[in-house]
């Protein structure tokens, strides 16, 4: 059993030039508290529980409405299923709300932004050859998008991610595009 939790405050100042609007300042917390269960033939149940309002994209809290209490929401909460397939390979099948399984770059949220834990089945494989200093993956999501009971149909999307990461020995890096 692994716990882990993370607490966060923060000052929030908009500046704003229009006409008519003040400038805004709120103080905002974030705190996380999550766990990882390992349990029989190599899955693992993912819980997290975090701060906010039920946005999709956001664990913030304001402090604010004369220190109402604040609601604890449903991060995450998955079943993932990783067996050892060799030294130099890895794989996982995983399903619920879970954390985002794409690689993305570290500087960008232009796709997805660091808060998104999709809802829905996602499945990854990675495979080292040492041999030629290379790795190679593939990660593929199925994300409701929306569901809706007025209607029989809901809304998914399917994204499939194919990438590969070799090491740059001159500049002790890495390169990696998918």
């Amino acid at each position: 059993l692994a716990l882990w939790d993370d607490m966060r405050l923060r000052e929030d100042y908009y500046a704003r030039h229009s006409p008519g609007k003040d400038d805004r300042s709120r103080q905002r917390f974030r705190l996380r508290l999550a766990a990882d269960v390992p349990m029989p033939h190599a899955v693992l149940l993912g819980l997290r529980f975090a701060s906010g309002t039920g946005e999709q994209v956001s664990t913030n809290q304001s402090m604010d409405n004369l220190s109402s209490q604040k609601g604890i929401w449903i991060d995450q909460a998955y079943l993932r299923w990783a067996p050892v397939l060799s030294d130099n390979g890895t794989a996982h099948l995983t399903g619920g709300r879970a954390p985002n399984p794409l690689w993305r770059t570290y500087s960008s949220d232009i796709l997805w932004d660091d808060d998104l834990n999709p809802e829905g089945f996602s499945q990854g494989v990675e495979w080292l050859f040492p041999g030629a200093g290379l790795t190679v993956f593939a990660n593929g999501l199925q994300m409701v998008a929306d569901e809706d009971a007025n209607t029989p149909r809901t809304q998914w999307e399917f994204s499939t991610q194919v990438g590969a990461e070799t090491a740059i020995i001159p500049l002790n890096t890495r390169l990696r595009i998918a």
